[in-house]
């Protein structure tokens, strides 16, 4: 028999293709702002029935998340997971982990600002962000040219992995008015600025960003089919400038600075900024609102759970970090239901 050595080459770069160092930088910067998006829309016994999807930080200041309309649909309530990274920097992509992780309480839950079904956008805020806080990814400022090289992350169902990579160059963009449906949901009629790609999407990777090589966003993946198949040879993202229009419409002004990392646990904005005063305005000092302890108690105890979340990752591959994590979470969050949990891991891991 004659061997090939080409032909097994070509096999493996074909199902085991090696990014370049240009596609690995893209993916691992704008991993730290990917997020998985879940919503439970049904229990039977030990099953859970999700609406799945993908969104981007794109404001780390007042944890804004964009994601297309279609992934959250009418729902008000969204849970997202954020890529879970062991000890060596390695992200864990077996999807079972951050389904054990939603199991037992963790992700961090979000409501839905607006939603805008023309276009198929949708921006959530978050309660809080992961301990250390994450980088927001950038508004590209124009749309991208027919040519261009093109990268998406994303939460395929068909992948037994999370935060899949997936490149592509940019065939045409142009304005399109289309009819998408998946079943069983309701038929979404679309009038946007569309980038068309070479690039292949699943059911799962909706909502999730499209990136240029500097890593901005360029646009967002509109994954609903138009006709019966899963996946298509040509695919839809909306483009970047009817993202702006749509955060304009609402009001929704990016902070300064947004795409570098900020402290997590911010204040939280979703309005818009108000415009400086004048140079000849004069000082008013302003007062500061009583605080709400109600309100003050919710936060933390959002924010200890969230926490909690991430502590629980390290139980099993990491207990001297989930042991310092937990600690912390003693300490900083007294008297919270997270901490009188941590208190009894602790108890468990001496």
């Amino acid at each position: 028999m004659t061997r090939r050595p080409w032909l097994l080459a070509a096999f493996c770069l074909a199902y085991f293709p090696v990014l370049s160092a240009a596609q690995e930088n893209v993916y691992k910067k704008g991993l730290k702002s990917t997020v998985w998006i879940l919503q439970e829309v049904g229990r039977k016994g030990t099953s859970i029935s999700f609406r799945t999807g993908s969104g981007a930080v794109i404001d780390a200041q007042k944890r804004l998340v964009l994601t297309n309309y279609h992934v959250v649909g009418d729902l008000k309530e969204a849970t997202v997971l954020f890529p879970i990274v062991d000890t060596k920097g390695t992200l864990v992509a077996e999807r079972d982990r951050y389904m054990d992780l939603y199991k037992s309480g963790g992700g961090i839950k979000g409501k839905v600002l607006f939603a805008e079904p023309s276009k198929d956008l949708a921006v959530i805020e978050l309660v809080s962000l992961p301990k250390g806080g994450v980088p927001a990814i950038r508004l590209a400022k124009d749309s991208p040219s027919p040519g261009d090289r093109v990268h998406s992350i994303g939460n395929p169902g068909i992948s037994a992995g999370a935060f899949n990579y997936t490149d592509g160059s940019v065939k045409t963009v142009a304005h399109r008015d289309i009819r998408a449906r998946r079943p069983p949901e309701p038929e979404l009629t679309l009038s946007a600025k569309m980038i068309e790609t070479s690039s292949s999407t699943n059911k799962g990777d909706s909502g999730g960003p499209l990136l240029n090589d500097k890593c901005e966003l360029v646009g967002v993946t509109q994954g609903l089919v138009t006709g019966g198949e899963d996946t298509r040879p040509i695919s839809l993202f909306i483009d970047v400038t009817e993202v702006k229009g749509v955060l304009t419409k609402h009001n929704i002004r990016l902070s300064a600075g947004s795409g570098t990392a900020v402290a997590a646990d911010t204040p939280s904005a979703g309005k818009p900024e108000k415009p400086e005063k004048p140079a000849d305005a004069p000082a008013v000092a302003a007062e500061k609102p009583p605080a709400d302890p109600a309100k003050e108690k919710r936060k933390a105890e959002e924010t200890a759970a969230s926490r909690l979340s991430g502590a629980k990752l390290f139980l099993n591959s990491n207990k001297k970090e989930a042991k310092k994590q937990l600690t912390d979470i003693v300490e900083q969050f007294p008297g919270t239901e997270a901490a009188a949990e941590a208190k009894k891991l602790l108890d468990t891991l001496k």
